[in-house]
């Protein structure tokens, strides 16, 4: 994790916070930063034309979509808006990250508590 650290500092990176629709307003906090953000609905797809992205983060985004759509489809659109070498840092439930492990190929590090893990594709 030290070197994803040392990367982000390092290396220029397009950036983009998107809150999700259902979440409460953060966006202003996020523009206060000088930073750029949008809202948007993961069950749909995110037109990013022109850009694409290095990394993307999700702090148990997965579990709040599950009663609305299928994860897998989330993770294939993260995946779509990635570029090349690009990096997903998912924070979930061990169950939600066992439902995309089985469908991707990614290395786990789990954290304490046991209940929660990052995972990386």
């Amino acid at each position: 994790m030290e070197d994803l650290l040392q990367h982000l500092l390092i290396y220029p990176l397009w950036v983009m916070n998107v809150i999700p629709i259902d979440e409460p307003d953060t966006l202003s906090i996020i523009f206060d930063r000088g930073l750029i953000g949008i809202y948007h609905d993961w069950c749909e797809s995110l037109n990013t034309y022109p850009r694409t992205y290095d990394l993307l983060h999700s702090s148990f985004l997965f579990r709040k979509l599950t009663k609305r759509c299928d994860i897998i489809d989330v993770a294939v659109e993260m995946d779509r808006i990635l570029r090349p070498g690009g990096w997903i840092l998912v924070q979930d439930t061990m169950e939600t990250i066992n439902k995309l492990r089985s469908n991707f190929a990614f290395s786990t590090l789990v954290s304490n508590p046991p209940s929660r893990s990052v995972s990386c594709w």
